[in-house]
């Protein structure tokens, strides 16, 4: 079930992602200490890819996905996305 309220992921998971577009590939960084997976959804809701993340940072692969937008959510379950353009 896709989440239906989007909270300020900067004042709870301080969850950052560039560069501002994202080409290939998007730098995350986050402070949350339990983030486990980073779950990456279209505009339509849709998962497109699922990401399993250690530590408070990652490089995350965006190729072969076409250009928009996108929102980043923290773990699959949570409300907690930071919104990734994709060049």
């Amino acid at each position: 079930q896709l989440p239906t309220d989007i909270v300020n992921t900067e004042e709870l998971y301080e969850l950052k992602a560039f560069p501002v577009p994202a080409g290939e590939s998007v730098n995350v960084q986050w402070s949350y200490p339990n983030v486990h997976n980073l779950v990456l959804r279209d505009g339509a809701g849709r998962i497109v890819r699922t990401y399993v993340v250690t530590g408070h940072a990652a490089l995350l692969d965006m190729s072969g996905l076409e250009s928009g937008i996108y929102l980043l959510y923290v773990n699959e379950n949570t409300n907690a996305a930071q919104k990734i353009i994709k060049q």
